[in-house]
Protein backbone atom coordinates (compact mmCIF):
# COMPACT_ATOMS: atom_id res chain seq x y z
CA UNK A 1 0.00 0.00 0.00
CA UNK A 2 1.03 3.29 -0.96
CA UNK A 3 1.96 5.25 1.79
CA UNK A 4 0.49 9.06 0.78
CA UNK A 5 -2.69 6.59 -0.63
CA UNK A 6 -6.01 8.29 -0.01
CA UNK A 7 -8.69 5.85 0.86
CA UNK A 8 -12.85 6.02 -0.52
CA UNK A 9 -13.61 7.19 3.30
CA UNK A 10 -11.28 9.71 3.67
CA UNK A 11 -12.49 11.46 0.70
CA UNK A 12 -16.27 11.16 1.82
CA UNK A 13 -15.28 12.19 5.23
CA UNK A 14 -15.08 16.25 3.88
CA UNK A 15 -16.74 17.81 6.80
CA UNK A 16 -14.57 18.98 10.23
CA UNK A 17 -15.86 18.32 13.53
CA UNK A 18 -15.40 19.16 17.04
CA UNK A 19 -16.87 16.84 20.07
CA UNK A 20 -17.52 18.16 23.32
CA UNK A 21 -18.16 16.91 26.87
CA UNK A 22 -20.01 17.34 30.12
CA UNK A 23 -17.03 16.88 32.86
CA UNK A 24 -18.21 15.39 36.30
CA UNK A 25 -16.26 16.20 39.13
CA UNK A 26 -17.51 15.17 42.57
CA UNK A 27 -20.79 14.52 41.01
CA UNK A 28 -21.24 17.95 40.18
CA UNK A 29 -21.24 19.04 36.27
CA UNK A 30 -19.33 21.52 35.29
CA UNK A 31 -19.46 23.40 31.32
CA UNK A 32 -18.76 21.06 27.88
CA UNK A 33 -15.64 21.28 27.53
CA UNK A 34 -13.84 20.74 23.98
CA UNK A 35 -12.56 16.56 23.81
CA UNK A 36 -11.94 16.52 20.47
CA UNK A 37 -10.97 19.16 17.60
CA UNK A 38 -10.93 18.49 13.73
CA UNK A 39 -12.31 14.75 13.28
CA UNK A 40 -13.55 14.16 9.99
CA UNK A 41 -16.78 13.32 9.39
CA UNK A 42 -19.35 12.67 6.45
CA UNK A 43 -21.96 14.37 5.26
CA UNK A 44 -24.89 14.63 7.73
CA UNK A 45 -27.84 12.04 6.06
CA UNK A 46 -31.13 11.98 7.32
CA UNK A 47 -32.71 8.75 8.93
CA UNK A 48 -36.28 7.58 8.29
CA UNK A 49 -38.44 9.49 11.57
CA UNK A 50 -40.50 5.71 11.73
CA UNK A 51 -37.12 3.98 12.01
CA UNK A 52 -36.56 6.38 15.18
CA UNK A 53 -39.89 5.36 16.69
CA UNK A 54 -38.98 1.15 16.05
CA UNK A 55 -35.62 2.16 18.44
CA UNK A 56 -37.65 3.35 21.03
CA UNK A 57 -36.48 7.02 20.47
CA UNK A 58 -39.42 8.58 20.04
CA UNK A 59 -40.73 10.37 16.62
CA UNK A 60 -37.41 12.52 16.00
CA UNK A 61 -34.93 13.94 13.22
CA UNK A 62 -32.62 12.07 13.29
CA UNK A 63 -29.19 12.47 11.43
CA UNK A 64 -26.67 9.88 10.63
CA UNK A 65 -22.92 9.98 9.87
CA UNK A 66 -19.19 8.03 9.87
CA UNK A 67 -15.84 9.06 10.64
CA UNK A 68 -12.66 6.58 11.32
CA UNK A 69 -9.89 6.45 13.84
CA UNK A 70 -9.58 5.58 17.27
CA UNK A 71 -11.79 8.38 18.91
CA UNK A 72 -13.11 8.53 22.50
CA UNK A 73 -16.67 9.03 21.47
CA UNK A 74 -19.78 8.47 23.71
CA UNK A 75 -23.53 8.50 23.55
CA UNK A 76 -24.42 12.29 24.60
CA UNK A 77 -21.34 14.37 23.43
CA UNK A 78 -22.26 16.64 21.86
CA UNK A 79 -20.63 16.68 17.42
CA UNK A 80 -20.54 20.72 16.76
CA UNK A 81 -20.20 21.34 13.00
CA UNK A 82 -19.95 25.22 12.48
CA UNK A 83 -22.59 26.68 14.38
CA UNK A 84 -24.57 23.99 14.48
CA UNK A 85 -24.70 21.59 17.50
CA UNK A 86 -25.77 17.67 17.33
CA UNK A 87 -26.41 15.39 20.60
CA UNK A 88 -25.09 11.87 19.56
CA UNK A 89 -27.86 9.55 20.38
CA UNK A 90 -25.87 6.25 19.88
CA UNK A 91 -22.10 5.00 18.63
CA UNK A 92 -21.81 2.05 16.65
CA UNK A 93 -18.37 0.18 15.76
CA UNK A 94 -18.66 -0.44 12.56
CA UNK A 95 -16.46 -3.15 10.96
CA UNK A 96 -15.80 -3.22 7.44
CA UNK A 97 -12.00 -2.81 6.58
CA UNK A 98 -8.97 -4.96 6.84
CA UNK A 99 -7.55 -2.18 8.69
CA UNK A 100 -6.87 -1.36 12.10
CA UNK A 101 -8.37 1.75 12.25
CA UNK A 102 -12.00 1.56 14.08
CA UNK A 103 -15.05 2.75 11.81
CA UNK A 104 -18.15 4.68 14.03
CA UNK A 105 -21.36 4.89 12.37
CA UNK A 106 -22.81 8.07 14.45
CA UNK A 107 -26.97 8.90 15.16
CA UNK A 108 -26.93 12.48 16.04
CA UNK A 109 -29.71 14.53 17.09
CA UNK A 110 -29.61 19.03 16.46
CA UNK A 111 -29.91 20.66 19.43
CA UNK A 112 -31.95 24.16 18.63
Amino acid sequence: MVANMVTSFQRLASVTANTQRVPIVGGISGPPVTVLSGIKITQFAPIDPMLSTEYGLGFKELLRTSTEGNYDLLEGDMLIVGSGKYQIRSVENWHWSPTNVAHYILTCEEVK
